[in-house]
């Protein structure tokens, strides 16, 4: 089973679905990700990530 590439891009957000460890996400992939919480009817934490975080090199965990 082929799981994917993940996405390179520099992470904007931090993002955790309930009972699981936070993720980081790009601007590019939050609509994405809204729309999947909105279907399953759950409700997600998207934060914004500060300057010293993106100066870090956090990549985007997305399935691309």
């Amino acid at each position: 089973m082929n799981k994917g590439t993940k996405c390179q891009t520099l992470a904007d957000f931090m993002f955790s679905w309930p009972g699981q460890a936070p993720s980081f996400i790009c601007n590019e992939h939050v609509p994405k990700l809204r729309a999947v919480a909105n279907a399953m009817g759950m409700k997600i934490e998207i934060i914004q990530i500060s300057k010293a975080d993106k100066d870090m090199g956090i990549k985007c965990r997305q399935i691309i």
